[in-house]
């Protein structure tokens, strides 16, 4: 009688199923972390441009001379080149996916914006708009030229946009 130890070949193929199965459930929900960050930092600097832009405008309420659709950037004419003093750190955000995603480069990192003035170049509306990664019941799908700046926004991005906006001032 021997009296060999060890397991079984059935016994392993077991494991390894229950193993593989598990992986097909567990993998993809892991998979979405990343990305679920990285959308979350983007709400956070979208907030963040938001109270520069209170920041801003409580000082100087007009805004002449300035593009009022676009990517937000730190050139001539730009929402960026004016609230950017109001930023931590007095710089612009970057995406924390490479540009290339959405089309973006070096001088446009996923965030836009939107200004309306009276004749009196008093801003009476504005909203900050990123692309997201993940769809989620905050994010919000905007569909064609509603807003003139989502013609600047590629499609593809999955996730719709998460934006802030202030009416009325």
């Amino acid at each position: 009688m021997s009296n060999k130890k060890g397991f079984t070949l059935i016994e392993l193929l077991i494991v390894i199923v229950i193993i593989g199965i598990l992986s097909v459930a567990v993998v993809p929900r892991v998979m979405e972390y990343p990305k679920k960050a990285r959308d979350a930092t983007r709400q956070s600097v979208v907030a963040a441009l938001n109270t520069a832009m209170m920041t801003y405008l409580g000082e100087t309420p007009t805004f002449a001379g300035a593009t009022l659709n676009g990517c937000l950037a730190d050139v001539n004419d730009n929402l960026g080149q004016k609230i950017k003093t109001y930023l931590p750190n007095s710089a612009l955000p970057i995406d924390p996916k490479p540009a290339s995603k959405y089309g973006g480069g070096t001088v446009c990192n996923n965030y836009y914006y939107i200004v309306a003035k009276d004749s009196n170049n008093n801003v009476t509306d504005y909203a900050f708009v990123a692309a997201m990664e993940v769809t989620a019941s905050s994010n919000t799908t905007l569909v064609g030229t509603t807003v003139p700046v989502i013609a600047n926004l590629e499609s593809g991005t999955g996730g719709g946009y998460f934006f802030v906006k202030n009416t009325g001032l």
